[in-house]
């Protein structure tokens, strides 16, 4: 008799460990989870940090961008290929943060903020037409659309009076020269 009962023990005791064992396997599978979609997501939206820190290392790019908003006329040769070269990077590091929201990957306000950021990329005349020229080639038409409308919300937000974006960085200019 004293056998059974410590045999019934023993199991009701080895199943209780296993259970505790399920349940802390799966808290850290959760976490494990957590960190690893944490990681997708950053990996997916840092793409807009690297590209604007080439901006920030290169001063004739960032004045080649600068004199895309200010005077688009007079931006030629390499410079306007330079400055569609940036734009375009910038539409890459997009579509893939676009494509990765569409299959669930990255959570809506994370998209919302990229997108509202690519437009800045294509406010200017240039990247207008950059877009123009990218949707009548049929390649990442719906993108291309998520872009242009980005794009035509920043316009308006850098040239209501208050935000005067251009005039902010020739300000800056001024003084610092």
């Amino acid at each position: 008799m004293n056998s059974e009962l410590l045999t019934k023990w023993t199991a009701i005791a080895t199943n209780i460990f296993v259970v505790i064992g399920l349940v802390f396997v799966g808290l850290e599978f959760r976490n494990n989870t957590r960190a690893f979609e944490a990681e997708r997501i950053d990996s997916f939206v840092q793409g807009i940090s690297e590209i604007n820190s080439v901006v920030l290392d290169n001063q004739d790019l960032a004045e080649i961008l600068y004199q895309v908003y200010e005077n688009p006329d007079l931006v030629t040769g390499s410079s306007l290929d330079r400055a569609q070269h940036w734009m375009l990077t910038s539409y890459t590091n997009f579509m893939r943060v676009h494509l990765a929201h569409k299959s669930g990957l990255i959570p809506d306000e994370s998209y919302q903020i990229q997108k509202a950021g690519i437009g800045f990329a294509f406010s200017s005349d240039i990247g207008l037409g950059l877009i123009d020229i990218m949707q009548a080639s049929s390649l990442g038409e719906d993108i291309w659309g998520v872009v242009r409308v980005s794009a035509e919300q920043a316009r308006a937000y850098c040239l209501a009076p208050q935000n005067a974006c251009v005039a902010r960085y020739q300000a800056a200019k001024i003084n610092s020269d």
